[in-house]
């Protein structure tokens, strides 16, 4: 488990991440979608469809000290 700093340098690599209390394939990873206007895009899982969306942090997010690599 690591905090956002550790988070942010993980998607600076490319990788996704997610914190350890979202439920299913929630996560998130770097804006590539044209429709999004944020930096940061959600993604989750339904079977074959990968579904995206825009994705505002919380100041829980900026405190927690839960978040991993998503896999």
């Amino acid at each position: 488990m690591s905090d956002i700093k550790q988070a942010g340098k993980w998607l600076e690599e490319g990788k996704h991440v997610r914190r350890s209390t979202w439920l299913h394939n929630a996560r998130i990873g770097r804006q590539i979608a044209p429709l999004c206007h944020s930096l940061l895009e959600l993604l989750w899982d339904e079977g074959p469809v990968v579904h995206r969306g825009e994705f505002i942090l919380s100041v829980s997010d900026l405190t927690t000290e839960d978040w991993e690599i998503a896999k």
